[in-house]
C-alpha cells in the first residue's frame, strides 16, 4: 500500500496483538515512537517519503500498539472518586443547562476541586443535577461556584430498550447524579468563571428565545433545538418510539449527519472565494468551513458523537488543503485512528460502528457511480436509493448483532427525511440570522414548522409499512451472512455497464426475499396449561412479557422447565418483564428456581406475602432485576399500537387475594383482561372506579381459577368479554373451575376455554378481534 493511513490499517492487527505488552512499557516509549511515525506517515501525504519502508512501517506498527493499548486498557481506568451520601463542599463550573418545557432543567457541572474538610483535593469529574425549577441561582452556563452537595454516583439502571444509562453517563463524563433538592447551599465562585462558556451560554439562551418567538408549532421548535442546540428534550417520547422504530433517530442526535450538513451550508456558498483569491480560496473556504463546525460543536455542548463527527467532516475536508480531492479512504481511516486514540472505548460504541460503516458504504457507492457514470450527470434519484441500500447492507450486522432488528422502510424514508432536515438546519439558521427582522424570522420559522411536520408525516408512514420492523432471531443469521456474501461478491466482480441493471434487479430481488421471510411477528397471548396456578405469555415483535409463573410444580415436572423452553423457542435469552398479580406461590412459584433472566419484576401489595416471597424479590435483585411495585397504575408501552396497563386497587384489605393487580393488553385489534384471584368485592371495586370502557375486553382470563367467589355478574356485563379463559389444573383439590361460575357463563352465552381440557390456549389476531386457539401439545405451541 502506498497511502500511509493503508500502513495504519496493515499494522492494526499486530498492534492488537502487542496490546498487552505495550500496556507495560514506560508511557513514553510507544508515545514517541507513535509521535514518530505518524509525523512520518503524515509528512507522506506531500510525497516526501524521508524513510525507508521497514522503518516507517514498524514505527506506524508502534503507533497502533498504543492505540491497541488504550483500548485494552480502557475498561480498568476508571476514575478513583468518591460516593459520598453525605453534603461536601465542592467547586464547579457549569457546562450546560438543558432547559425543558415543563420548567424543569437538566444541569451539568464541572466538579475542579472535593474539599476534605481540611484540603481541597483536585478532581476531574461531572456532575448532573435534575432541577425541579430554573428559578435558582446556579444555572447560569460558564459561571463558577461552591457547592454543598452529597456525591451519589448513579445506580446501573437500565431502561427499556436495553439502554445502559450508567455507562452512558460514564462516556460523557458525567460521575455524580443528584436533585436540586439535595443542593444544601450554593456560592458564587469567580475564580473558575469561563468567560468563553459564560458567552455561549447567553448565546444558547438567545437562541431557545428565537426558536421560541419565531417557530409556531410545538414540534417544530422541539425539532429545530436537537438540531441547533443538541437537546432532544422538548420532543414528546411517543415521537422519539416512532423514530428509533423505524431507524431513524439518528435525525434528533447530533451526530455526522449535523455536522456533514453544517459543513455543507457553511461550504458551498463560500465557492466564490476561489475565483477571487486564485490559489488561496480554496484553503481559506475550507478553514472557514472548520471554524463554522467548531462553533456548532460547541453550540451543541461537545458530546461524544459531536466531537467524532468534526473530526472525520475536518480529516475529509482537510483533503482539499492538500489538494487530494479524490482520497476517501486515507481521511475515513485517519478519522477512524484519531477518533479511536481519543475515546478508545468507542470501539463498541454502536453510534461509532454504524457511522463509520455507513460513511465507509457512502465512500464505495460514490466511486461507483462515478466509475459508471463518467462524465454524465448522476440521477439524483437514482443515486440516493442506491447509497441508501448500500448503508443498509454496510450497517446490516451491526443493527442486527446490538439490536436484532433492520429497519427496511425507515432506512428508505431516509431518502425524504434527510433532505427535509437539511431544509429544517438551513431555515432554523436564517431564523435566528434574521432575528432583529421579526417579520422575517417568523416567516422562516412557518417553514421550518411545515418541514418538520413533512418529516413527522414521513416517519408515521414509515411506522406503519410492515416492513418497518423485521426482529432477527437465532436462525436469522444465515440470511444476514447471504447479505454479506452478496455484497462481497458484488464489489468483487468485474464491473461493466451492462451488469449495473441486473445487479440493481439482484438486491431488490433480495430486499423482496427479505420481506418475505421476516414479516413482523404478530402480538400473540398464550395461556399456558401450568396445572393449578397462573401462567401466561405475551410475545410481541420486541419483547417477552409474563403474566404470573404457575406454581413450582405440574403433572411432577418443574413449571420453571417449561418457561425455559418458552423462552428458548422464542429465540430469547431473557424475560423482559414478569408482573405477578399477587403473592401466592402458585402465581410466582414457577419463577423461584428460574434459570432465565429477568429483567423487571412488576409487583402489587406484599402486606400479606410470605418470608419465601419477600427472599425471592431479594434474590432478584441481587441478580440485577428493576423490581417495581405499584402503587396506582403502571403503563407499559409495547409498541405504536400496543400497551399493557397495569392498576393497583390501593385500598386496604385483609384478603391475600383482593391484593390483586388487574392487568390489562391492548392490541391493535384485541384486548385482554386478567384480575390475577380476585374476589367478587375487589372485581366490583373496578367496575365502579374504572371507566367502562377500560374494562372492557375481548378476552377475560377468569379471575382466581373460576371460583364460585369470582366472576359474578355485574363484573362480566362490565367487561363483556367475547371469550373467557380459566386456568385451573385437571381435579385439582379445589374443584376449580366451580359450577357455580361455569353456569353463570352459561346464562351469558360466553364461550368459555379451561387449560385443564384444553391444555394451552392461544390467542390468534384476526381482523375482527383475537380468536382462541387450543393447543394440547405444549411443544407446538411453543412455536413462535
Amino acid at each position: 500500500m502506498a497511502q500511509p493511513i493503508g500502513f495504519l490499517a496493515t499494522a492494526t492487527v499486530f498492534g492488537m496483538a502487542a496490546a498487552p505488552l505495550t500496556g507495560h512499557l514506560p508511557w513514553w516509549i510507544p508515545a514517541g515512537l507513535a509521535t514518530i511515525g505518524l509525523g512520518l506517515s503524515l509528512s507522506s501525504l506531500f510525497r516526501r517519503n524521508l524513510l525507508v519502508l521497514p522503518l516507517r512501517l514498524v514505527l506506524i506498527w508502534s503507533a497502533v500498539a498504543l492505540l491497541a493499548s488504550q483500548w485494552y486498557t480502557a475498561g480498568t481506568r476508571k476514575p478513583d472518586l468518591p460516593d459520598l451520601s453525605v453534603a461536601v463542599p465542592v467547586r464547579v463550573t457549569v457546562l450546560r443547562t438543558d432547559r425543558q418545557p415543563n420548567g424543569k432543567a437538566v444541569v451539568d457541572f464541572r466538579i475542579h476541586a472535593i474539599s476534605d474538610t481540611e484540603k481541597w483535593i483536585p478532581v476531574q469529574a461531572g456532575l448532573r443535577v435534575y432541577a425541579d425549577s430554573i428559578t435558582g441561582p446556579w444555572w447560569q452556563e460558564g459561571i463558577g461556584y461552591e457547592l454543598l452537595v452529597p456525591l451519589k454516583k448513579p445506580p446501573p439502571a437500565t431502561n427499556f430498550h436495553d439502554f445502559d444509562f450508567k455507562s452512558w453517563l460514564l462516556k460523557n463524563n458525567i460521575h455524580y447524579l443528584i436533585r436540586s433538592t439535595e443542593i444544601r447551599s450554593a456560592s458564587l465562585f469567580p475564580e473558575l468563571n469561563d468567560s468563553f462558556g459564560i458567552l455561549i451560554g447567553r448565546l444558547r439562551f438567545r437562541i431557545e428565545r428565537i426558536l421560541a418567538q419565531s417557530i409556531p408549532s410545538s414540534d417544530g421548535q422541539a425539532f429545530a433545538r436537537g438540531l441547533l442546540l443538541g437537546s432532544r428534550s422538548w420532543v414528546e417520547k411517543e415521537d422519539i418510539q416512532a423514530f428509533s422504530e423505524t431507524g431513524t433517530l439518528h435525525i434528533l442526535s447530533v451526530s455526522g449527519l449535523h455536522a456533514g450538513l453544517v459543513a455543507l451550508i457553511l461550504y458551498t456558498p463560500l465557492i466564490r472565494l476561489r475565483s477571487r483569491f486564485p490559489g488561496k480560496g480554496e484553503k481559506i473556504r475550507v478553514l472557514i468551513t472548520l471554524a463554522g463546525l467548531a462553533f456548532y460543536g460547541q453550540l451543541t455542548g461537545w458530546p461524544v458523537s459531536m466531537i467524532r463527527s468534526i473530526i472525520m467532516t475536518s480529516a475529509f475536508l482537510s483533503t482539499n488543503l492538500m489538494n487530494r480531492h479524490r482520497e476517501s479512504w486515507s481521511p475515513w481511516l485517519f478519522s477512524l485512528t484519531a477518533i479511536l486514540w481519543l475515546f478508545p472505548d468507542q470501539l463498541t460504541d454502536p453510534g461509532f460502528l454504524l457511522s463509520f460503516l455507513a460513511v465507509g458504504a457512502v465512500i464505495i457507492a460514490s466511486r461507483v457511480l462515478s466509475h459508471y457514470s463518467g462524465d454524465r450527470p448522476v440521477n439524483p434519484v437514482l443515486s440516493s436509493g442506491f447509497i441508501t441500500v448500500l448503508a443498509v447492507l454496510a450497517t446490516a450486522p451491526v443493527t442486527v448483532a446490538l439490536f436484532q432488528n433492520l429497519p427496511f422502510s425507515g432506512s428508505a424514508a431516509n431518502l425524504l427525511i434527510i433532505p427535509l432536515t437539511s431544509l429544517v438546519l438551513i431555515f432554523t439558521f436564517l431564523a435566528v440570522l434574521a432575528a432583529p427582522f421579526p417579520f422575517l424570522s417568523e416567516a422562516y420559522g412557518e417553514a421550518v414548522s411545515l418541514f418538520t411536520d413533512w418529516i413527522y408525516q414521513v416517519v408515521s408512514a414509515a411506522h406503519q409499512l410492515p416492513g418497518s420492523f423485521f426482529r432477527f432471531q437465532s436462525g436469522d443469521w444465515l440470511w444476514l451472512l447471504v447479505w454479506v456474501s452478496l455484497l462481497v461478491a458484488l464489489f468483487a466482480w468485474n464491473w461493466c455497464r451492462t451488469t449495473f441493471a441486473a445487479w440493481l434487479c439482484v438486491w431488490i430481488a433480495i430486499l423482496a426475499l427479505v420481506t418475505r421471510f421476516f414479516q413482523p411477528l404478530p402480538t400473540r397471548v398464550d395461556f399456558i396449561d401450568c396445572g393449578q396456578g397462573d401462567l401466561s405469555v405475551i410475545r410481541t415483535e420486541r419483547h417477552l412479557i409474563l403474566i404470573d409463573a404457575g406454581p413450582e410444580w405440574a403433572d411432577r415436572k418443574p413449571v420453571s422447565s417449561t418457561i425455559s423452553g418458552l423462552v428458548k423457542s422464542a429465540g430469547e435469552a431473557e424475560i423482559d418483564w414478569l408482573i405477578v398479580t399477587h403473592p401466592h406461590l402458585d402465581h410466582y412459584g414457577g419463577a423461584v428456581t428460574l434459570p432465565v433472566p429477568i429483567r423487571r419484576l412488576v409487583i402489587g401489595d406484599t402486606l400479606h406475602a410470605g418470608p419465601h416471597f419477600h427472599r425471592w424479590i431479594s434474590h432478584l435483585k441481587s441478580q440485577g432485576t428493576d423490581v417495581t411495585q405499584v402503587n396506582h397504575t403502571l403503563k407499559i408501552n409495547l409498541g405504536a399500537s400496543e400497551a399493557l396497563y397495569v392498576v393497583n386497587a390501593t385500598e386496604p384489605t385483609d384478603q391475600a387475594n383482593n391484593q390483586s393487580l388487574l392487568i390489562r393488553y391492548q392490541g391493535k385489534n384485541q384486548s385482554v383482561l386478567w384480575a390475577g384471584d380476585a374476589e367478587a368485592d375487589l372485581e366490583n371495586h373496578f367496575s365502579r372506579a374504572l371507566p367502562a370502557g377500560f374494562l372492557h375486553a375481548s378476552i377475560l382470563k377468569i379471575s382466581h381459577h373460576g371460583s364460585r367467589t369470582s366472576s359474578e355478574h355485574q363484573f362480566l356485563e362490565t367487561v363483556e368479554p367475547a371469550w373467557v379463559v380459566i386456568s385451573a389444573g385437571r381435579n385439582n383439590e379445589y374443584g376449580h373451575p366451580h359450577q357455580e361460575t361455569l353456569t353463570v357463563l352459561r346464562e351469558k352465552q360466553i364461550p368459555t376455554l379451561i387449560t385443564a381440557q384444553s391444555g394451552g390456549i392461544r390467542l390468534v389476531p384476526g381482523e375482527e378481534g383475537a380468536v382462541p386457539v387450543t393447543c394440547l401439545n405444549l411443544k407446538e405451541l411453543g412455536k413462535w
